[in-house]
C-alpha cells in the first residue's frame, strides 16, 4: 500500500524547513488560488490531514476550510504530534492518531492513541483494547457517532455507548484493519490477515455487520488474497483489490472483477476508496519510473487522471466526496518529498494546493467533507 494505505507511518520523513514568514506567505498564496479556482466554493468543503515538519520532527492533524484556511488540531495531553485520518459528513468530527516522539518507539513507550476531535471538547482519546498498548482511528461514520480503527493489531469499533470493542471474530488470523464504514456505521470493511493453512501470510477482504460479525469475502478467482478499501454509504457496494484486479463486490453479484484499472502506459495501480454513493473509485496508477498518478474512475468517463501540482511528478489520492466530485490527496516531486502538498482536486478547478501550516514544509490530505449551503 502507496501513502495513506498505511495506517502509522513510523518512518518521520526529514525535510528542509523554511522560514516561518516564507511559509504563512506561501500559505497565503496558495488559499488565494484555490478559492478563485475551485468550483466547490459555493459549498462548504471540510478538508482533514496532516502537515509536517517542525523542527523535522514530526506531523500535525489539520483540519481545512476555505474560511480558516488550515488549522493545526494540537495534540493529546502528553503528546507531541497527530495524523487526521477521517472527517465525518457535517465535518465536525475529526478521527486519527496522536503520538510521542520518536514514533519508532515500541507500542506504548512511543504512546499512539485515537482521537476523536471536536470544536467543542476538542481532542479526546478513544483509549485501546484490553491488553494493548496503542490505538489507530482509521475512519468514521457520516454521522460521527462510529469510529472504526485498529488496536494491538485488531480491527476496532467505538461508540460513545459501547467504547472500544474488538470486530475479530474469525479464527486462524493475525491481525486485522478496519479500513472504511457506512454512512450509519452498521457495515465496516477492510482485511484481516491468515495465519494457518494455505493462505498464511495472505490478506482477505472482510465485511463486518452487527448481526453477522465479520465475514470474509474470498478473492478473484485465481488470486490468494484480497483487501477492502472501500464501501458505499448504504453498505451495499464495497471496492477492493484482489492480485492486481480491482474488484466490486455487493450481496446478489458477490466479488466481480473491474480488471486492472491503469492509466496509459502504466503497469500496476491501488484503490484508495469509493464515493458514498458507490459511483467513483480512486486510486494511483504506476508508471514503472517510480511515478505515481491519482485517478479517479467512473463507469460513464473510465479512468482519468488527476494530474500533480505544477513541478511536481507524483500524486495519490486518499478521500472522496459523498458524490465523487472532490477528491484530496497529496502530490510532490520523483526524488523528495520536500515540497510535498495536500491537494484538492475538482473536474472543473484540477488541482489545487491547500498549503501547510505555518513553519512546516509538508503536508498531505486524508479526507474530505463536503457540506451543502
Amino acid at each position: 500500500m502507496q501513502g495513506l494505505k498505511l495506517m502509522i507511518g513510523w518512518l518521520l520523513l526529514l525535510v528542509l524547513l523554511p522560514l516561518q514568514g516564507c511559509a504563512n506567505l506561501q500559505h497565503s498564496a496558495e488559499r488565494s488560488t484555490l478559492v478563485k479556482n475551485t468550483g466547490v466554493m459555493k459549498d462548504k468543503v471540510v478538508v482533514v490531514g496532516h502537515s509536517c515538519c517542525s523542527g523535522m520532527i514530526g506531523w500535525r492533524a489539520f483540519r481545512w476550510t476555505e474560511a480558516d484556511g488550515m488549522v493545526s488540531l494540537g495534540a493529546l495531553h502528553g503528546h507531541s504530534y497527530s495524523k487526521a485520518y477521517g472527517v465525518s459528513a457535517d465535518g465536525k468530527v475529526v478521527v486519527g492518531v496522536s503520538y510521542t516522539n520518536p514514533p519508532t518507539s515500541p507500542p506504548g513507550e512511543g504512546g499512539w492513541r485515537a482521537f476523536r476531535w471536536t470544536e467543542a471538547e476538542g481532542m479526546v482519546s478513544l483509549g485501546t483494547l484490553p491488553d494493548n498498548l496503542e490505538s489507530t482511528a482509521t475512519n468514521v461514520s457520516a454521522n460521527g457517532k462510529v469510529i472504526i480503527g485498529s488496536s494491538g493489531g485488531r480491527a476496532f469499533r467505538w461508540t460513545e455507548a459501547e467504547g472500544m470493542v474488538s470486530l475479530d471474530t474469525l479464527p486462524d488470523h493475525r491481525k486485522s484493519v478496519a479500513w472504511d464504514i457506512s454512512g450509519d456505521g452498521n457495515v465496516i470493511v477492510g482485511f484481516i490477515y491468515i495465519s494457518t493453512g494455505y493462505d498464511a501470510g495472505n490478506a482477505h477482504a472482510f465485511r463486518w455487520t452487527k448481526a453477522e460479525g465479520m465475514v470474509t469475502l474470498g478473492t478473484l478467482s485465481g488470486e490468494t488474497s484480497s483487501y477492502a478499501y472501500g464501501v458505499s454509504a448504504d453498505g451495499k457496494v464495497i471496492i477492493g483489490k484482489s492480485g492486481q484486479r480491482v474488484f466490486r463486490w455487493t450481496e446478489t453479484g458477490g466479488m466481480v472483477s473491474l480488471g486492472t484499472l491503469l492509466l496509459p502506459g502504466h503497469s500496476n495501480s491501488g484503490v484508495t476508496g469509493v464515493s458514498a454513493n458507490g459511483k467513483a473509485i480512486i486510486g494511483d496508477s504506476y508508471d514503472g519510473a517510480n511515478n505515481w498518478q491519482a485517478f479517479r474512475w467512473t463507469e460513464a468517463e473510465g479512468m482519468v487522471s488527476l494530474g500533480t501540482l505544477p513541478g511536481h511528478s507524483r500524486s495519490q489520492a486518499s478521500g472522496v466526496s459523498t458524490d465523487g466530485k472532490v477528491i484530496v490527496g497529496k502530490s510532490n516531486g520523483h526524488t523528495t518529498v520536500d515540497g510535498e502538498r495536500a491537494f484538492l482536486w475538482t473536474k472543473a478547478g484540477g488541482m489545487v494546493s491547500l498549503g501547510v501550516l505555518p513553519g512546516d514544509s509538508m503536508s498531505t490530505a486524508s479526507a474530505v467533507a463536503v457540506i451543502a449551503e
